[in-house]
């Protein structure tokens, strides 16, 4: 949570304006749903990217042999 919402937060009487502190959770909440979403396909880029050198390093390990 940034700051200043975390400021806003606080300065909300909890007891008597719990609907205004559900909506700060619920906006803060679907902020960090959509970062976790962005790293995962962040990750699956990431994973292809190691997949494709390693099939890279597999090839240069093991060449594959000309019959003449």
């Amino acid at each position: 949570m940034r700051m200043a919402d975390l400021r806003r937060f606080v300065s909300i009487d909890g007891d008597h304006e719990p609907a205004r502190r559900r909506e700060l959770l619920e906006a803060h909440r679907a902020a960090v749903l959509e970062r976790i979403e962005r790293t995962h396909r962040e990750l699956e880029v990431l994973d292809g990217k190691i997949a494709a050198y390693r099939e890279m390093e597999e090839r240069a390990a093991h060449p594959a042999q000309v019959s003449s």
